[in-house]
């Protein structure tokens, strides 16, 4: 397994984990040291790479522990995404040369050494919004779509974009590559996510397969939920399908709601 193969199980085993105790900006410590003891593989792979990019995917990793701390914690959703919008400001520190939060200055290099884009990890915030402003249930195409985007598409173009890769081989192959993944890990973790009060497969299938609820619970106790299930678009079918840009209601109105 290669090393972006390593970040990107990695990112989703933090999504998948209990939320841990998160490092204190105030606390000057390696990044390296938290990283190696919560994904070992992760950590060896990356000593191959030289210490810029080492370093880079090293902070990016962690940029995305700090994100899933706060959506997989038992704070409040207003809270949560009080502290969201305070990573929107930090994340835009490093652009100005003024990094205040340890992350932060872990990735300042890398953003001016590998021409990182401010929009890509406002993207990644915005993922981890969507799931703090709400629990996510048979969202149409339009916010399947989007919901890619945010969680994984994003995450790998940055970590294409370290690896040297050219902005627009980094856009087509993370598009390719992070809706392929994101499918996958919905498929995989159907029961995982209904214990969460999500349900990701959307509901333009569902309904074609005569299922039109939407409580977890509900729709996989459906004798015709593995079928629908077996029917979810690949990556490349959803991009074909969304033409148009998503919209006001796609990118937060409509999600149903607990």
């Amino acid at each position: 397994m290669n090393t972006l193969e390593r970040f990107i199980a990695g990112w989703d085993l933090v999504h998948r984990q209990d939320p841990g105790p998160t490092t204190s900006p105030v606390q000057e410590i390696t990044i390296a040291q938290p990283i190696r003891r919560a994904n070992p593989s992760l950590f060896w792979s990356t000593q191959l790479l030289p210490a810029p990019r080492r370093d880079a995917m090293q902070a990016l990793y962690f940029f995305c522990r700090e994100l899933r701390s706060i959506a997989d914690g038992g704070a409040s959703r207003t809270v949560k995404l009080a502290l969201l919008t305070d990573w929107r400001t930090q994340i835009g520190l490093p652009y100005a040369g003024r990094p205040q939060h340890f992350v932060t200055r872990a990735l300042s290099d890398a953003v001016k050494r590998f021409d990182l884009r401010c929009v890509d990890f406002l993207d990644i915030i915005g993922g981890i919004e969507t799931e703090g402003r709400t629990d996510i249930r048979a969202p149409s195409l339009e916010q399947l779509y989007l919901y890619c985007k945010q969680r994984s598409v994003a995450v790998i173009r940055i970590a294409l974009r370290i690896f040297g890769a050219a902005q627009a081989d980094a856009d087509q192959m993370a598009a390719a590559l992070g809706r392929g993944m994101v499918l996958t890990g919905i498929l995989r973790d159907l029961t995982q996510d209904g214990r969460r009060h999500r349900l990701y497969l959307p509901r333009q299938l569902l309904q074609q397969h005569g299922i039109f609820a939407t409580m977890p619970s509900c729709v996989l106790a459906q004798r015709r939920c593995p079928r629908s299930a077996t029917r979810l678009p690949t990556g490349r079918q959803i991009g074909l399908q969304m033409p148009r840009t998503p919209s006001k209601a796609d990118r937060g109105g409509g999600w149903e709601r607990r």
